[in-house]
């Protein structure tokens, strides 16, 4: 095949990770799927917590606009790797948190309420 295709290598459907062992998880993923030459350009996840620490620990910097990084460097030492937060997904856990809840605060603060 001489065609460049895009397509999903895992999905890892967990009821809670640590971030440390979910950081390995995608090193090793990335380690075993260049053995063959795929080349993988991007991880996309949610916004979960453990997913943001993830991030940190593979080496972006999310938390400083001034020094943003939204890359960290492949196992292999030469590649990028892309880290993309899936913002619709984050708007529906949102918009379901704030069904649930009915009423959102953000430093003690209503940002969003209901009714």
């Amino acid at each position: 095949m001489n065609k460049h295709f895009k397509l999903p290598i895992a999905y890892f459907l967990t009821n809670g990770v640590e971030a440390d062992f979910l950081a390995n998880v995608v090193r090793e993923s990335l380690v075993l799927i260049d053995m063959p030459g795929i080349k993988c350009v991007a991880v996309i996840s949610d916004g979960l917590s453990a997913n943001l620490k993830c991030a940190k620990l593979l080496g972006l910097n999310l938390s400083d606009i001034n020094a943003l990084k939204t890359w960290f460097t492949h196992p292999n030492g030469s590649d990028r790797v892309f880290m993309i937060f899936d913002v619709c997904h984050i708007i529906k856990l949102l918009r379901n948190l704030w069904k649930h809840f009915g009423v959102l605060y953000i430093n003690e603060k209503v940002c969003m309420a209901i009714g």
